[in-house]
């Protein structure tokens, strides 16, 4: 219909959607993977009373360490398919244009 809105794919905003997911990945990822394994307890009082809890937590440590390894690996992935959307519409984009104005250069002459 002619008055609808055209809508478009911005590869700009798409890569940098990728950046933001690297970003994420590099940052409170990273950080999460390094908190999940800490389960250092001090010498004092609080050390002594709680020691006997760090051997029960570590299979959940192990299990949340997964956990967020995958969760890393998802956001590789995403990232690389985002940007090979981008990719993607910007040649589709040009395919089009170059189609476009060839059909127009044909009708011109």
């Amino acid at each position: 219909m002619s008055g609808d809105p055209v809508q478009a794919i911005d590869p700009e905003v798409l890569r940098n959607h990728a950046l933001h997911l690297e970003q994420i990945d590099d940052g409170d990822i990273a950080d999460a993977i390094g908190a999940a394994g800490l389960t250092d307890v001090s010498d004092g009082a609080f050390g002594k009373l709680c020691s006997s809890l760090v051997p029960g937590q570590s299979s959940a440590t192990t299990s949340c360490s997964d956990v967020i390894g995958r969760l890393s690996t998802m956001l590789t992935t995403t990232s690389q398919n985002v940007r090979t959307w981008a990719n993607t519409a910007e040649e589709h984009e040009a395919d089009v244009a170059a189609l476009f104005n060839q059909e127009h250069d044909e009708w011109e002459a």
